[in-house]
């Protein structure tokens, strides 16, 4: 998967994973990635920035992923995904994976994340979440308790 330093005005292209510039936000605008200077998105911390857009952007199709990391940054994001119809998805906080589990505790602790995954099973979720097919279970859904 090509990794890039994300562009203002970038076409969203499939298979790349975008980096931010250092002293930007990063959202997103009718299928582009917009750069604007820090401070200026209209959600406080860079994560929810991010998919705060991306819910208004793709509504539905949205599909918000909360990772390893301190804080709470990501569950107004999840908030906004979930309120546009979005898929939400997030890193098990007890497997030994997140090196800082309190941002994927935080986002499950709010009741919308859907699924709550070890990361070396998400990339297979989110193939089945783009390819159309309808995830299994729910929250419910933990690490070991899969199908």
């Amino acid at each position: 998967m090509a990794v890039t330093i994300a562009g203002n005005g970038e076409a969203i292209e499939p298979n790349h994973v975008y980096v931010c510039p250092s002293g930007s936000t990063l959202t997103v605008k009718e299928g582009r990635l917009v750069l604007s200077p820090l401070g200026s998105a209209p959600v406080p911390n860079l994560v929810d920035a991010l998919l705060y857009s991306l819910a208004e952007d793709r509504g539905e199709q949205a599909i918000g992923v909360v990772l390893s990391g301190g804080g709470s940054d990501g569950t107004v994001g999840i908030g906004a995904i979930k309120e546009a119809g979005g898929f939400a998805l997030a890193q098990s906080p007890d497997s030994p994976d997140p090196v800082q589990p309190s941002m994927p505790a935080k986002a499950i602790a709010t009741g919308l994340v859907d699924i709550v995954l070890p990361i070396e099973e998400m990339a297979d979720r989110l193939v089945q979440l783009a390819n159309g097919r309808p995830p299994q279970g729910g929250l419910a859904e933990q690490a070991g308790e899969q199908d």
